[in-house]
């Protein structure tokens, strides 16, 4: 619910996810490790609804009213959150500091996402995160800011291209030297036989898909053409999208610098 709310800063609090989990695990095993016994005394100590005599002494026979005994969640809830706002706010102390040591700044600045195509069109954490949305995973050049595959593998996202056999046929030309004869080789440039193949990219959940064999991509978020992301955003484009793509048969690729 918090990264929801629609924070007007562009800084956000980072933390590690890695350090969050393991010391998580470690510290609720620790603290609910001693209240297994006032669990269990507090789940038999409930009203038992069958009694079984035995020596005059009326017995619980296993049967138990559960309206009188209190969940297992009520009773280690204290327990686990302590550990875990403890661990949390471990984990972001740890996650500023390495920042700060590196990078002299405490949080996260993600301003720069909104010069990216990909990024600006993807829903953002609003308060803090564990993803490498520091410029440290873009490439500035010029006025252009462009994501790295690495960053877009972490943040979710995947490219497919289709699969075909288009060549690449190169045109050399020969310039002529002063004498007059032709010797000097000039920068070819490359001419496409066809036209270039439809690249897209999609979340990692629908690359499974894609990896199976499913030739039809779900959910496309948009094309690549170059270097240049355009985002699929509205009825019309996704509709002219799923007509392009057709019966095409997609693969998986390692994706290109997105700006």
């Amino acid at each position: 619910m918090l990264q929801r709310l629609p924070l007007p800063s562009s800084r956000l609090l980072p933390f590690s996810s890695r350090l969050f989990v393991y010391s998580s695990i470690g510290s609720i095993v620790y603290c609910t490790h001693g209240q297994f016994e006032n669990v269990s005394n507090a789940f038999y100590a409930g009203a038992w609804s069958l009694p079984l005599t035995i020596n005059g002494v009326d017995r619980p026979a296993g049967a138990y009213n559960t309206a009188s005994v209190a969940c297992i969640g009520s009773l280690l809830l204290p327990w686990l959150v302590y550990p875990l706002m403890s661990c949390l706010g471990f984990s972001i102390l740890s996650a500023m500091s390495c920042r700060y040591l590196y990078d002299r700044q405490w949080t996260l600045d993600i301003a720069w996402t909104q010069r990216n195509a990909l990024l600006s069109a993807t829903r953002l954490p609003r308060l803090l995160t564990s993803l490498p949305l520091g410029e440290e995973s873009a490439i500035s050049i010029g006025n252009k800011v462009f994501c790295k595959p690495s960053a877009q593998a972490v943040l979710g996202f995947a490219t497919i291209v289709e699969r075909t056999t288009s060549r690449v046929e190169v045109a050399l030309n020969v310039c002529p030297t002063p004498s007059g004869k032709e010797g000097d080789k000039c920068f070819a440039k490359l001419k496409l036989l066809k036209t270039a193949p439809l690249t897209l990219v999609v979340s990692t959940y629908a690359l499974v898909p894609i990896l199976l064999g499913c030739r039809r991509p779900a959910s496309p978020k948009g094309t690549i053409t170059g270097n240049e992301f355009t985002a699929v955003t509205t009825p019309a484009s996704t509709t002219s999208l799923r007509k392009l793509i057709g019966s095409k048969h997609f693969v998986y690729n390692r994706g290109v610098c997105l700006a």
